[in-house]
């Protein structure tokens, strides 16, 4: 038995003595043509136990506004040397790139009726290569790294190139530009609201129900909008709001995305068919599967916050170095360059008033989120708490006021403009199951 155990050992040692150690370092650079584009990428340089140095491109971070992008990467290492007790590795990579990029800066949309085309801008464009280079000179000394002490040769392991195709958050692909799409228009609209027609590089006033395209912008000024998308997905557009119209895509995996330059968009998905819905905006990424949600960017002060009306929605930073998982009557929000804050409960929804319901007019009254109400029918009472834009509370009625026959749980669900609600009751409490419903809307 000793002599399997010692045989085991010599073994393990002979691999791990053998095996290939490799000194790493990561390398990052970006490159900026004009003021429009922008990208970071990020290089690893290693040598391994045998004096073989590589050079490769591991990720790259694009951040070019509205863009379609294609990159190459030719890495390539001129020379490895010793010196003062440190090996030296001189490279170079040189990049190409092409693509499909905004026509329009967003930051000079101050004042969408008399702003002109002023042309696509100079950099990356469509069906012709850009190129530029890289250089640098790391070192790996040997108080860092002890066991390249024994290195005598070097070799260059030539690496291929790197391709990179990718449309920067989420952005329309260019093939997709202008295409027609199905039952996607302005429903609705008051005040101020314009369209960039993407195609023609022109703002339109909109005056009435008007079709939009894939990448058409939708502008509010000082007005309010509604905008069906593929309809399947209900927008209500508030003030001061900028957003992209999206491509929907055909499977029921994804209906795709809607970037959010800033403002505040409520958006609600038809139940009847799942479908995923993502909403980006400049710190964060929300998505949401068959729900009601609002997400909100304040472009001055950088805070990105979604609030869920229904079911839950995920919100991440635009890095996606953390996720959580926002539920009906919660917020969270992203300050900056931060994380998403922990979920907590939204403010309470001000319900206070008369509402037209299926039990008659209901009068509620509300102390925080205490709520008392009372309607006609049969002497009716409510009583509950509530949680952001969830009441969830108990009904009594006369004769008895109590349990089984006379008295229950109930939910009530507000719109986002807390104009209306959606119930529903059951008879007796901490049941699993719901005897009907019961609706209202706020009387003028």
């Amino acid at each position: 038995m000793k002599r399997r155990i010692l045989a085991f050992i010599a073994i393990f040692l002979v691999i791990f003595l053998n095996s290939g150690f490799c000194a790493e370092r990561q390398l990052e650079f970006s490159y900026s043509p004009n003021w429009l584009y922008k990208f970071k990428a990020k290089a690893l340089l290693s040598i391994d136990k045998n004096g073989k140095a590589r050079l490769s491109i591991i990720d790259v971070f694009p951040a070019f506004p509205q863009a379609y992008i294609w990159m190459k990467f030719y890495p390539r290492i001129d020379e490895v040397y010793w010196y003062n007790k440190c090996i030296y590795v001189s490279f170079k990579i040189k990049f190409q790139g092409k693509g499909r990029a905004a026509e329009i800066p967003f930051d000079s949309m101050n004042d969408p009726s008399t702003y002109k085309w002023k042309g696509p801008q100079k950099g990356l464009h469509e069906g012709e290569w850009s190129e530029n280079s890289v250089e640098g000179k790391p070192y790996f000394c040997i108080n860092e790294f002890p066991e390249l002490a024994g290195i005598k040769q070097f070799q260059i392991a030539n690496q291929a190139p790197n391709a990179f195709s990718f449309h920067a958050n989420g952005n329309i692909k260019p093939e997709d530009i202008g295409t027609y799409q199905d039952w996607t228009y302005i429903t609705g609209v008051r005040g101020n609201v314009y369209v960039y027609r993407i195609k023609t590089h022109k703002w339109v006033k909109v005056k009435k129900r008007l079709r939009l395209y894939v990448g058409d912008i939708v502008k509010v000024s000082s007005g309010r909008a509604r905008v069906l998308i593929k309809g399947r997905v209900s927008l209500r557009v508030r003030p001061h709001t900028m957003f992209q119209i999206p491509k929907v895509k055909e499977n029921r995996e994804t209906i795709s995305f809607i970037k959010l330059t800033y403002g505040v968009l409520t958006a609600r998905l038809k139940k009847e068919r799942e479908c995923n819905f993502k909403v980006y905006i400049p710190q964060a990424i929300t998505g949401v599967r068959g729900t009601r949600f609002e997400v909100s960017y304040d472009k001055k002060n950088k805070i990105a916050c979604v609030k869920t009306f229904e079911h839950s929605v995920w919100f991440s930073d635009i890095k996606k170095r953390k996720t959580v998982i926002v539920n009906e009557g919660m917020e969270s929000c992203v300050f900056g360059n931060g994380l998403p804050t922990e979920p907590k409960p939204m403010k309470p929804f001000n319900i206070k008033g008369k509402w037209k319901t299926d039990f008659g007019v209901v009068v509620f009254r509300q102390d925080g989120d205490r709520v008392l109400g009372t309607y006609p029918h049969d002497k009716g009472k409510i009583e509950g708490k509530l949680i952001g834009n969830i009441l969830i509370c108990k009904w009594r009625e006369a004769p008895t006021y109590k349990p089984k026959r006379d008295a229950g749980d109930c939910k009530f669900r507000f719109s986002p403009d807390g104009n209306s609600f959606e119930g529903k009751w059951r008879y007796g409490f901490g049941y699993d199951s719901w005897d009907g419903k019961w609706n209202g809307e706020r009387m003028r």
